[in-house]
């Protein structure tokens, strides 16, 4: 199937903004351009990252192979988001049930008026925090240095650093290895993964060694220095690059730090609705108990 039929069945099944920009890829290597060229064309819609792979795909006869690694990444991050998202429910719901629940005797004893009054002013704190958290993070996103400052401290969180770094180094990893594999060279492929890695503090930390590939160094040296890299994926390229065997040892690099990966996510969503359950738990005793004692405090 050539690229244009391809396009065309995928056209029939999108809507909106992602329709409009197939048309428009479409158009443009009808016209003659070259997908590399209709990709950069949409440069909101492909990162640098995804228009290198499809470039190296396009030089190397390889593209099909390179689109194919493309979606699997996409999949992947996709997969990734969706789980967290989905461990995220429950937390959400015993949230709202700790707002909801410990009100209940203003209901009983003075009604429903009271009780809506006293929920929506909780809900309001709750829902304008989680808008404010949203806002920060989306501005934090398209300012460098805030990010920079926000991934660094959140490593500093027991846990969720610890589950972020892991996230990281699975994006990173991920994007090495397929980026080597496309055929883009050594110091674009990390300068692209580091990109590709979603982290801002780790993305500086990697590409502050970048001279060490462009002077002749070894990818190891990179990583070793970087000092963000588990001591289990530098081991393994090093490995590659005194075998010979770069390629199949960045690919189990990247199993290994998606397998840690996986493992972070399944850790995230076991432990935060059992802490958050906990503190909902002991709040809803303490309003309870609070309540109570200033009723028959005034019945006395």
């Amino acid at each position: 199937m050539g690229i244009l039929q391809a396009l065309e069945i995928l056209s029939r099944h999108k809507r909106g903004p992602t329709r409009r920009i197939i048309f428009s890829i479409r158009r443009l290597i009808e016209n003659g351009s070259s997908f590399t060229e209709a990709a950069s064309a949409q440069d909101r819609f492909f990162t640098p990252f995804e228009i290198a792979v499809i470039q190296a795909g396009e030089r190397s006869g390889r593209l099909e192979n390179n689109l194919r690694f493309l979606a699997d990444y996409m999949e992947k991050i996709s997969s990734w988001r969706r789980k967290i998202i989905g461990g995220m429910i429950y937390p959400v719901i015993i949230l709202h049930a700790a707002i909801l629940i410990p009100p209940v005797p203003i209901l009983i004893l003075q009604g429903s008026i009271p009780y809506v009054d006293t929920v929506s002013k909780s809900l309001l704190w709750i829902y304008g925090i989680g808008f404010g958290i949203f806002l920060a993070v989306k501005i934090s996103g398209r300012i460098p240095v805030i990010s920079y400052l926000r991934d660094y401290l959140l490593q500093a969180i027991p846990i969720i650093g610890g589950i972020l770094r892991r996230l990281s180094m699975a994006r990173f990893t991920i994007s090495l290895s397929g980026s080597y594999r496309a055929g883009i060279s050594i110091r674009s492929s990390i300068m692209f993964a580091a990109a590709a890695c979603g982290n801002e503090y780790i993305k500086r930390r990697i590409l502050k060694q970048i001279r060490i590939v462009e002077t002749g160094g070894q990818v190891t040296e990179v990583l070793q220095k970087s000092k963000v890299f588990p001591e289990m994926v530098i081991e393994m390229v090093n490995t590659g690059e005194e075998t010979g065997e770069m390629e199949k040892m960045l690919s189990k690099a990247s199993s290994y730090c998606e397998n840690k990966a996986e493992a972070a996510i399944t850790i995230l969503n076991n432990t935060l609705p059992v802490i958050l359950y906990l503190a909902v738990a002991l709040y809803v005793a303490f309003k309870v108990i609070s309540f109570y004692a200033g009723y028959f405090a005034t019945l006395e």
